[in-house]
């Protein structure tokens, strides 16, 4: 496949803003967003690099798509609501106790 198809083919799929890779580089025209850094950057690339870039970057984003997917069943119910919601205390409380630790004085041991 040529570069310019492969262009092509990477500028039509950039409009399905129904992928997390869509709408973010849908933005690639504002300056303040990290689509128009990225293109600029790729931009100064070899062509055959930049489609590959893009290419990761596409699939990178397929797995937002993924976990966003799981995240709306997750919050779909109210089971999953209040379940998501003890595993973020859960995590809030390790990261709080992890702090601590990190705080205590020197001559003291971490346990």
């Amino acid at each position: 496949m040529s570069d310019d198809t492969k262009d092509k083919k990477i500028e039509a799929e950039e409009l399905d803003l129904n992928t997390a890779f869509g709408r973010f580089m849908n933005n690639k025209q504002n300056p303040e967003s990290p689509a128009y850094f990225l293109d600029g950057l790729l931009s100064q690339t070899d062509p055959r690099l930049k489609n590959k870039l893009l290419e990761d970057y596409k699939h990178l984003f397929g797995v937002v798509d993924i976990v966003d997917d799981l995240m709306k069943k997750i919050m779909s119910t109210p089971q999953g609501q209040r379940e998501f919601a003890k595993e973020v205390d859960k995590f809030v409380s390790r990261r709080q106790t992890s702090e601590i630790k990190k705080e205590a004085p020197d001559g003291q041991e971490d346990t």
